[in-house]
């Protein structure tokens, strides 16, 4: 039959054609991807690469990637031998199928039914519990291994750390059990041994280039990789003569669901503390998984009346200033329970549902942190005793179907009478008109502009000076109410560049603070109080039709009352975001050193904000006085308070030992925020004291910068004038954050520039400057 032929609006045909128009333009040098795991869509996607000649170009068919190797057809085969009783024994490794694949109470009484069962785990996980044998396996930081994700290219995996347990490598007791090795403790190394002669027996690497394979194989480990010399594996492609038909897949339902991955994964670090208290990077919920739907269709399922503004405004905010609705989804007699989240920009009639949550649902032994806590820190139990996970399994929804595991498909979606409170790190949308906090334009509008015009993209922000009886513009930063330091021309003055354009809101950065500066884990409940501990967060901001508004208005003779302010906080139907990673600035000219009584936040003459933590007595003025929020207070003994208990890694013997020794640990009253990683400035300039040189660029990078995936965090020395930094910051698209505020701050954001032709609020309001600098 004939492929069912889609409608769409006339702007969605407008952008279509757009779309098609501009791969054309970029043959060879353009890429489709497909989002859907039918194999009639991706042939699809592949005929149309074809067309426009991208293999071989944007497309290495000679350099695979070899992470997503999984044959979903074996598995489903596996699964339905395994439910039709037709195995009699299974060992398990790095697969938790009771939660993971569907009708995961089938799978638990199949597994029980075999009768041999071995688990590999490192914990009693939802299929482990149901083995007949659970052996106990190293973790990846305590195992050797070696891989090939990409290509030619080859990797050692070697131990960190020593055994922690009484535990044996997996791959060590299989070869024990085959007679390839002699049984062995948990220190042995026989799979080093058989890795080590695989590699040698199969000259992997380029083995050639060194005097022995010795030689080859310590500096392999040394360098952790090696490259494979010749050929690269054939790859078939599958792009022509294969016929395609793409079916209606609409269902009698009234929703359209997908089961999306976020920061928790695919739950296995369900039990980690600090991806648990990562914000989602749109809705910035953290301790939970919840429905995701356009607000039109929440309003409409709860009932709830958006006819005046104030409604519509109060219903963005739902789960965040009070708690959320409740829905139930159903898929083939399948239902989930879960609280409701209005995402702007989400299509109508979709949900959307993160899978690694709903851990542990018969109390397994997951870990402490993957169940919920009270406000007193004790776990929460249903009326069976279980311990309550924290959110909802969404594989339960899951599918085969065409030899895939699918992980969307329709549902049915009803309300429910209950109410659920969500803990969410963010609760404003959008910059309300507040163009000196993030600033944007066009890559177009860039392009004809940088050279000549900068200000027309860039604006400076513009004061009006009354002195002498005059009313003439100046720069916002060429007034200020404190004097220059002596010294910040003189040795090091640390500073940061952040490239918006760059950054897609990952949130790497604030694990990577969490984890190297001890910042300590709080829970829920305390984010629920506005008291999160994080120094560093990453600030999500919609755009809103009304901002454009706002523009007109002023550049009008309308009067102020002609103009609805709260609904500059609603984002848009189609909103477009942006992203801006918020830390301490460590301001030249700080508001916050100046209100301290007792002197416990001041400035060093390398340009750091620096807080001595036994002299603050937690007044927390330097808070209120912050014009960017970003310093946190210690409202309790974090690590040894019981109502952190769970979750806190300072109360465990053995989390504990994931803090870092270089960074005290903060005790209840004190104020803190982000030190721009003082300890690796420190250990960088006493690295190049014992060489006997200067420090020079790239000595010192801070924890955030040195973990950013897409490297849009630059940190260095301003004042050494070949730095990277200092490059950065004197580029078009530099600004400052609130640069108006004259306080000088030493991190600089590049401007984002987006690659669509949408217009863009990139030009400053200069006839409202007046009115809002005078």
């Amino acid at each position: 039959g004939e492929s069912p032929k889609a409608t769409f609006s006339d702007d969605t045909n407008k952008k279509l054609e757009a779309a098609v128009a501009s791969l054309i333009e970029n043959k060879a040098n353009s890429l489709v991807v497909a989002g859907s795991n039918d194999p009639n869509v991706q042939m699809l996607v592949n005929k149309i690469n074809f067309k426009l000649e991208n293999y071989g170009n944007t497309i290495d068919t000679n350099n695979t990637v070899k992470l997503f190797n999984a044959n979903d057809e074996e598995v489903e085969a596996f699964h339905s031998e395994l439910l039709n009783g037709e195995l009699d024994g299974v060992l398990f490794y790095g697969v938790n199928p009771v939660y993971s694949l569907p009708n995961s109470d089938k799978t638990s009484k199949a597994i029980k039914d075999l009768e041999l069962s071995v688990s590999f785990s490192e914990y009693l996980d939802e299929t482990s519990s149901l083995c007949n044998f659970v052996c106990p396996d190293h973790n990846y930081l305590e195992s050797w291994c070696d891989l090939n994700p990409v290509g030619k290219h080859f990797s050692i995996q070697q131990p960190l750390i020593r055994p922690l347990y009484n535990t044996r490598q997996s791959q060590e007791s299989l070869l024990v059990w085959s007679g390839l090795a002699q049984r062995s403790n948990s220190e042995s190394q026989a799979f080093y041994d058989f890795i080590k002669k695989y590699w040698l027996e199969n000259n992997i690497g380029d083995q050639n280039s060194y005097t022995g394979f010795t030689d080859f194989w310590n500096w392999t480990v040394h360098n952790g990789f090696t490259n494979q010399v010749g050929n690269s594996e054939i790859v078939e492609l599958i792009y022509n003569d294969y016929p395609i038909k793409i079916t209606n897949q609409s269902e009698n339902k009234d929703w359209e669901f997908t089961i999306y991955q976020k920061e928790l994964g695919v739950g296995h670090h369900a039990a980690n503390p600090w991806l648990q208290e990562l914000p989602d990077a749109i809705s910035k919920i953290v301790w939970d998984n919840y429905i995701t739907m356009a607000p039109s269709d929440c309003y409409k399922l709860f009932e709830i009346d958006t006819s005046d503004s104030k409604s519509a405004w109060d219903g963005i905010h739902l789960g965040q200033e009070e708690k959320a609705f409740v829905a139930t989804v159903n898929v083939n007699d399948i239902n989930i329970k879960l609280p409701v989240y209005p995402l702007p920009g989400q299509t109508s009639g979709t949900i959307g549902i993160s899978m690694g949550y709903g851990r542990g649902e018969n109390s397994e032994d997951i870990g402490k942190a993957a169940f919920q806590s009270d406000e007193f820190g004790n776990h929460l139990a249903d009326d069976n005793g279980a311990l309550v996970p924290v959110g909802a399994n969404a594989f339960k929804l899951c599918s085969f179907k065409s030899g895939f595991l699918n992980y969307n498909g329709f549902a049915n979606v009803s309300a429910t009478d209950e109410r659920y409170a969500l803990a969410s790190t963010q609760t404003h949308h959008t910059i309300m008109g507040r163009t000196s906090i993030v600033k944007e334009t066009t890559y177009d509008f860039w392009k004809d502009n940088h050279e000549f015009n900068q200000e027309s993209y860039n604006p400076k922000v513009k004061l009006h000076s009354h002195a002498e009886g005059g009313h003439s513009e100046v720069n916002a930063t060429e007034y200020s109410l404190w004097d220059e330091h002596p010294v910040e021309n003189v040795g090091h003055r640390w500073g940061m560049a952040i490239d918006l354009s760059s950054c897609n809101g990952c949130g790497v950065c604030i694990t990577a603070c969490h984890s190297e500066n001890n910042v300590p884990v709080v829970g829920k409940d305390e984010v629920r109080r506005s008291r999160d501990m994080q120094w560093l967060r990453m600030d999500r901001y919609f755009s809103s039709i009304e901002d454009d508004n706002r523009k007109s208005w002023a550049n009008s003779d309308k009067v102020e009352g002609d103009f609805d302010y709260g609904k500059l906080e609603v984002p848009e139907d189609n909103p477009s975001v942006v992203f801006m990673p918020m830390l301490c600035q460590h301001c030249n000219h700080a508001p916050c050193e100046t209100v301290c009584p007792v002197a416990a936040t001041t400035h060093s003459n390398e340009g750091l904000n620096q807080m001595t933590y036994n002299r603050c007595i937690g007044t927390r003025y330097c808070a209120n006085n912050c014009p960017y929020k970003v310093r946190r207070f210690n409202w309790f003994n974090y690590r040894d308070y019981r109502k952190f208990k769970n979750f806190n890694p300072n109360q465990d013997q053995m989390a504990r030992m994931v803090l870092n020794p270089d960074v005290v640990v903060r005790s209840r009253g004190v104020m803190e925020k982000c030190s721009f990683c003082v300890q690796r400035i420190q250990s960088g300039k006493l690295t190049a004291k014992k060489e006997s040189r200067p420090v020079i660029d790239g000595d010192v990078i801070t924890a955030c910068s040195d973990a950013c995936p897409n490297d849009c965090i630059t940190f260095g020395d301003w004042n050494d004038p070949e730095s990277k930094i200092r490059e950065e910051s004197k580029s078009d698209r530099s600004y400052q954050a609130l640069e108006e505020v004259g306080i000088k701050p030493n991190i600089w954001y590049q401007l984002k520039v987006r690659n669509n032709e949408d217009e863009l609020a990139i030009n400053s309001y200069n006839n409202e400057s007046h009115s809002e600098s005078h």
